[in-house]
């Protein structure tokens, strides 16, 4: 019984180190993390920026199409805050 306390004094130790290990890693995992996140944002960026485009050109080539779309969006939001309501 008295080795396991020896036992549990070396698991320690040895926990220590593995601690500091995974701290290492984790740091790794965030740095990655952070930087796959920076690359969606940008991809998200460009992506909005073209549709932003294509949305424009496409209310100036049909401009009473788009009012209309944007009556009928708005009709229905209309329904369902009033349900809401």
């Amino acid at each position: 019984m008295n080795n396991s306390s020896g036992g549990a004094t070396s698991a320690d130790s040895s926990s220590e180190h593995v601690d500091g290990h995974e701290g290492r890693c984790s740091t790794e995992a965030i740095d990655d993390l952070k930087r796959r996140a920076a690359e969606y944002v940008e991809h998200g960026k460009q992506t909005a920026a073209g549709l932003t485009a294509t949305i424009e050109r496409q209310i100036r080539q049909r401009p009473v199409e788009a009012v209309a779309v944007a009556a009928g969006i708005g009709f229905v939001l209309g329904l369902f805050w009033n349900r809401r309501s």
